[in-house]
């Protein structure tokens, strides 16, 4: 009897190493499986997916697989049912919306569908064919160059926080990814805590997760992580990105060119409803208004020009969205790394533009480069002291230091800045002084003409009818908005414009154009060309002539809010204005 129980325990237990080892390969198999997956697959665009060929695929350390299927399978990420693979969006069943809908403010997108798609899932290769003959590989890995990457996050979505950590890992050349930094700005959420830290320890040592006791902000928590970085380069990264196939090797190659080049990817569209991956244009670049709001536009055709019209050649980009780019380290510090007096974050994108290029440095988007990104409407998160308070804070500062005379254009904007308190900006002014850096009419001169920023500006402020208490008013700001008569009420705003030498008439959106008799004036990105967008003011008749059509510029004296438009000047109701105070150069810093 008790050999037979031996025996019966013998076999219990092979038995049990047999299925320990199915285990193991079959999870193997699962986690891989975005990865593993045939390289034919083609997506809707017809470009070839990245599955099947990623360099360093997912190898935690230890073998322990169980563990980390288990985590995923509990907190997301796990994707077993294969949807979102390719980059395909996820339509959720009825049965799931409600969920769906219950649990999207908490992130302000679908973590339903997030967690259903797997942390390793492909992703279709979006980059022109002419990227796969510019050599980046070979320059990058000649370059002698690696990065430590920095993301930071503070109550992220576990699924979106795995799957840019694991995008990086799967798609970025060992020889080139120094470490992976995870800065948790004092989450406070279970999945990030304990479990993040056993699924961390897990992958390949190069991730590592550094934790802040305190709510400190983008800025201040990119520092830290900076701080811990020992890579030559630094690259930041927000905590729900997924870099493609060959995303790296562009970026190290332009720093190896200049290593005074801050670089940024091209930045695809991840639906924040459906996780689709939706690519960008090839000719899309960082613009902002008079309240040093970041804004997306199409570049120029002046910069189209400079770049032989190549989809593949660097943009000079006149600002960067902030989220995503590379810096040399050292040249991160020697620039001044971020503004430490800035609060949370938004604004020290901005900031960190107008350096880069009055500091001697250049500002370049490569297209061969994409990077997909969840564009949420607005942030779940709270803003210690308030989103109007943080904002107001780091846009002055950016203002007071960089501006120099055009200081006025956003004074007149936000009269609220005038008493705002911004905190102590001295040792930026003296950074800025150190660094022998160039005028904001440089900048505007050399690399952002096409700004509503103008030089030979003569007049700022509101337009005024002579006839009633009406200003011109460009509300909505928007390109493409008509501009209209309202009351006048001094609080900047639509109803600040600029006039300009070469006869602009320019609002925070762009210069004022029409064409015929009757058509109404709207905005649209200033050409410097003249044309339909140059008026000539005359001091005698207070009228504003339209050049090319010779009509003059009225509104219909009646009721409020109505329409600006062009008309024969013969007309004697609407057409006399009150040109707005002349523009002072009144808060230069020399």
């Amino acid at each position: 009897m008790k050999m037979f129980e031996k025996r019966l325990a013998i076999k219990i237990i092979s038995s049990l190493l047999i299925l320990w080892v199915f285990l193991q390969f079959f999870l193997v198999n699962l986690l891989n499986s975005s990865g593993r997956r045939s390289s034919i697959i083609v997506n809707e665009g017809g470009n070839a997916s990245d599955s099947g060929i990623f360099n360093n695929i997912f190898k935690p350390v230890g073998g322990s697989w169980l563990q980390l299927s288990n985590l995923l399978s509990q907190f997301g990420g796990l994707g077993n049912g294969g949807l979102g693979e390719n980059g395909q969006p996820v339509h959720l069943p009825a049965n799931l919306m409600a969920d769906a809908k219950a649990k999207f403010h908490i992130h302000q997108f679908d973590v339903v569908v997030s967690d259903l798609i797997s942390v390793n899932r492909s992703l279709p290769d979006r980059r022109n064919h002419r990227c796969l003959s510019q050599n980046y590989d070979k320059e990058a890995a000649a370059s002698g160059l690696n990065s430590s990457i920095i993301i930071v996050f503070h109550n992220e979505a576990w699924s979106t926080l795995l799957r840019t950590v694991h995008s990086v890992l799967n798609r970025t050349p060992a020889n080139l990814l120094h470490e992976i930094l995870l800065v948790d700005d004092a989450s406070d959420k279970d999945h990030l805590r304990k479990s993040l830290e056993q699924y961390v320890t897990n992958l390949n040592g190069k991730v590592k997760l550094l934790r802040l006791k305190t709510r400190s902000g983008l800025v201040r928590a990119r520092l830290h992580g900076a701080a811990h970085a020992t890579g030559s380069t630094i690259t930041f990264l927000d905590a729900h990105c997924e870099v493609t196939i060959g995303w790296f090797e562009p970026l190290l190659a332009q720093i190896h060119k200049n290593p005074r080049s801050v670089v940024c990817p091209a930045i695809d569209v991840i639906s924040d409803t459906t996780f689709g991956y939706m690519e960008s244009t090839d000719s899309t670049w960082g613009v902002f208004d008079w309240g040093l709001n970041f804004d997306w536009s199409t570049s120029s055709e002046r910069e189209n020009r400079r770049r032989g019209h190549d989809a593949v050649a660097p943009i000079r980009t006149p600002a960067m969205a902030g989220g995503l780019f590379t810096i040399r380290r050292d040249y991160f510090y020697e620039l001044g790394s971020y503004d430490d007096g800035m609060q949370v974050w938004g604004g020290e994108n901005v900031e960190m533009s107008l350096r880069v290029w009055q500091c001697h440095g250049e500002l370049l988007i490569m297209p061969c480069s994409r990077v997909g990104h969840v564009f949420r409407k607005v942030s779940p998160y709270s803003w210690p002291g308030g989103t109007t308070s943080v904002l107001h804070n780091n846009h002055l500062r950016t203002a007071r230091v960089w501006l120099d005379e055009f200081l006025e254009y956003s004074l007149n904007f936000l009269p609220a800045w005038r008493d705002f308190d911004y905190g102590n900006i001295s040792r930026r002014i003296e950074l800025r002084k150190k660094l022998k850096c160039h005028t904001f009419a440089w900048y505007l001169e050399k690399v952002f003409p096409e700004s509503t920023f103008r030089l030979q500006t003569t007049h700022l402020g509101q337009i005024k009818s002579e006839e009633a208490d009406l200003c011109m008013d460009s509300k909505p700001p928007r390109h493409h908005s008509s501009v209209s008569v309202a009351p006048c009420h001094g609080n900047g705003a639509g109803q600040v414009f600029v006039i300009t030498a070469r006869g602009e008439i320019v609002s925070s959106t762009g210069c004022l154009q029409a064409q015929r008799s009757q058509d109404a004036l709207y905005s649209k990105g200033c050409t410097g060309a003249g044309g339909i967008q140059e008026f000539r003011y005359d001091n005698e008749t207070k009228r504003f002539l339209h050049i090319e059509s010779q009509l003059c510029v009225r509104f219909a004296a009646v009721g409020q809010d109505q329409r600006v438009f062009l008309d024969d000047c013969s007309a004697t109701s609407g057409v006399r204005w009150i040109l707005p105070p002349a523009f002072k150069n009144s808060t230069a810093k020399g």
